[in-house]
């Protein structure tokens, strides 16, 4: 698997209104990172939710910040849904 097969829900990072070369590097950071995790028989993955904090009230929550993302099958079916995290976790930055 490599970036190419990795797919964001919608206009993830790119709507009107967004800077357009900030939401790409965005978009290949986690990419990039979403690559990097993939489990064993992944063919291609789907950015579900972007960077974003678990409600720290429901229980099991993830404090981290991270992404949502479903790993696929060659069929396209998905195995696995995963937190993909940052290599650096972000402390109070504004959202970009």
């Amino acid at each position: 698997m490599d970036a190419t097969n990795v797919e964001f829900k919608d206009n993830m990072y790119l709507g009107n209104g967004r800077d357009q070369q900030v939401g790409h590097a965005i978009r290949n950071e986690i990419a990039r990172l979403t690559v990097e995790r993939a489990p064993a028989g992944a063919a291609s993955a789907k950015v579900e939710v972007g960077w974003h904090y678990s409600d720290p009230r429901r229980k099991g929550s993830d404090p981290k910040e991270h992404c949502t993302v479903d790993y696929e099958d060659e069929r396209g079916n998905v195995f696995e849904r995963v937190h993909v995290y940052r290599a650096v976790q972000r402390h109070n930055e504004p959202e970009t």
